[in-house]
Formats: C-alpha cells, sequence, structure tokens
C-alpha cells in the first residue's frame, strides 16, 4: 500500500494525500472462553471502569446475580484510573492482573 501519492487539485495545483494506515503485525486471534456451566462456586468479576454509572449498573447485576446464583461469589475491581485508560497502561496493572487471575469470569459495565 503506498504511503502517499500526489493529486491534482481543482485550480491545477499539486497536493500529497496521506493513507493513515500504519503496518501493524498482526495480532493471533485467540477467540472468546468457552461459556461457564453453571455459577455455583464461581467467583465472577466485577469490573468498574472510570465511566460515571458503571458502578451503579455493576450494584444492579451483583443483586441479581446473588438472587439468580448464590453460589457464585463477586469479586469487585475498581479502575485505577479516573481517564478510562486501559487498566494494563496504569500504575495498578499488577494489582489488576492478580484480580484477573483470580476470577472465573468478569463482567465489565460501560455506562454513561
Amino acid at each position: 500500500m503506498e504511503a502517499s501519492s500526489t493529486h491534482p487539485g481543482r485550480d491545477g495545483m499539486q497536493f500529497d494525500v496521506l493513507s493513515p494506515w500504519a503496518e501493524a503485525a498482526p495480532v493471533p486471534l485467540r477467540g472468546i472462553s468457552a461459556r461457564l456451566q453453571d455459577l455455583d462456586g464461581k467467583r465472577i468479576g466485577l469490573y468498574a471502569n472510570a465511566k460515571r454509572a458503571s458502578r451503579t449498573v455493576l450494584e444492579a447485576f451483583e443483586k441479581q446475580l446473588r438472587e439468580r446464583a448464590p453460589g457464585a461469589k463477586p469479586s469487585w475491581y475498581t479502575a485505577t484510573d479516573e481517564t478510562a485508560l486501559p487498566e494494563m497502561r496504569t500504575v495498578g496493572k499488577e494489582k489488576f492482573i492478580a484480580w484477573l487471575g483470580g476470577v472465573d469470569a468478569v463482567v465489565l459495565a460501560v455506562a454513561d
């Protein structure tokens, strides 16, 4: 793919058109994890990101989870950074990785 090309304008002047696409190494696809067969005894991660209503939505979810799957064990994690950076790019990275290692599934609410 060409990085740029020169094109004539309506008035005969030339201008460069640059491609916004960069060459990047492909990331191998992993697919989604297998669905849990049941929630009994499973640790369900509730990830509250920086969105202002994510905690409220997850609190409602947790209430339903406790009613429908009383054997499930909710585990909360609140984003370290309030700028909506991915948690893997914050000072909370190690804590986040440890939390992920202790849950069987994660629910994330994106709620403005």
